[in-house]
């Protein structure tokens, strides 16, 4: 086993219980214990210097049943990132010393699975953890895979000042769309406008609902959807007779999973499926539900894509720095503090 030089201790934070509806100050505790000096057959420990924080890591954190099954208890919890390798049982592949993107978790050191790993590109940078990490993937295999987006069709797209939807933003209007149509908050609008879309709304604006049907004209093919609630209730009346709605998230609900339901947004416009002959479909980026083939694919265009500088997504920094802020960093997410992909740096290299 090849090592380099390791510190005593290593900080982590672990899963302490399920989560409950919104997640508290219970729910993480950070665990101060031994590095691990002994790297077993197929893993890698990483010195982690940067995670990427994604919204799907809230449905794991309960017990209800999910796609993912529930993160273990007492266990550290899940982030995809970038790292230095610091001992390794796989040395002609992750060589000390060498930076790595993949699953990692909310620690200084994390104990990988080399498989999980890839090489880190220096041109690609922190865009390995968006254009081409989960938000990329999400929004290439939701807009061509699950819907089949073509060219002179509308597009319409929720949370489009995030991560995920400022890349599809991006992928439809470089495939043709005939018309693009943002929703995110007043304050990110404008960055919406500049990925590319023809005019972006403020979900809360009084007249929301009514600006939506105005600037679609009820001629909506595609609609990307990652918040769920009364955005996806009004697109369901913009809907072009036999549109499709991809369904990558549902942000607006997500703090109620495995708590209290009577706050979560009850659609009233749900008849509309049936009346314009739509189809609703959810997907996942993993086996089984995509192949490896179409994820291999999406990164291959995502990649080419990314260094031609055809898609460009934003990086947000979390002000704080360091392992003990990554639950207020989680927080900043699931309440909108971002635009583009929430990151938090952990160490330097």
């Amino acid at each position: 086993m090849a090592t380099t030089q390791l510190p005593k201790t290593n900080k982590e934070w672990i899963l302490n219980e399920y989560v409950k509806g919104p997640i508290s100050d219970k729910t993480f505790s950070l665990k101060e214990s031994p590095v691990e000096t002994t790297v077993p057959d197929g893993k890698v420990l990483v010195k982690v210097l940067t995670l990427g924080l994604e919204p799907a890591i809230r449905p794991s954190l309960s017990d209800e049943p999910s796609y993912r099954a529930p993160h273990p208890l007492g266990t550290p919890v899940w982030a995809y990132g970038i790292g230095v390798v610091a001992a390794t049982s796989t040395p002609s592949t992750h060589p000390v010393g060498s930076k790595v993107v993949g699953l990692l978790s909310w620690s200084q050191y994390a104990l990988a699975d080399a498989t999980a790993l890839r090489p880190y590109n220096e041109q690609i940078g922190l865009q390995h953890l968006s254009a081409l990490g989960a938000p990329g993937l999400a929004a290439h295999i939701g807009l061509f895979n699950n819907v089949g987006m073509k060219k002179g069709e509308v597009v319409l797209v929720s949370g489009a000042a995030g991560a995920t939807g400022s890349i599809v933003v991006q992928l439809a209007k470089a495939a043709g769309a005939s018309k693009i149509i943002g929703v995110a908050s007043k304050s990110k609008c404008q960055s919406v406008v500049d990925n590319g879309a023809d005019v972006c709304l403020d979900y809360g604006a009084p007249s929301f609902e009514e600006d939506l049907i105005k600037a679609t004209e009820r001629k909506v093919d595609v609609f990307f959807d990652n918040v769920g609630g009364l955005v996806l209730d009004a697109a369901l009346v913009c809907m072009a007779k036999q549109g499709r709605i991809s369904v990558c998230g549902a942000i607006s609900g997500y703090q109620s999973i495995g708590g209290d339901k009577s706050q979560v947004y009850a659609l009233k416009n749900h008849t509309m499926i049936l009346r314009s002959v739509l189809t609703v479909k959810g997907f996942i980026v993993m086996p089984p539900y995509t192949s490896q083939e179409g994820i291999g694919k999406a990164v291959a265009e995502l990649g080419k894509a990314v260094v031609e500088g055809k898609v460009k997504t934003s990086i947000y920094k979390f002000p704080e720095e360091g392992v003990e802020h990554v639950p207020a960093a989680l927080h900043g997410l699931l309440t909108g503090q971002n635009t583009g992909k929430m990151t938090i740096k952990i160490a330097d290299e």
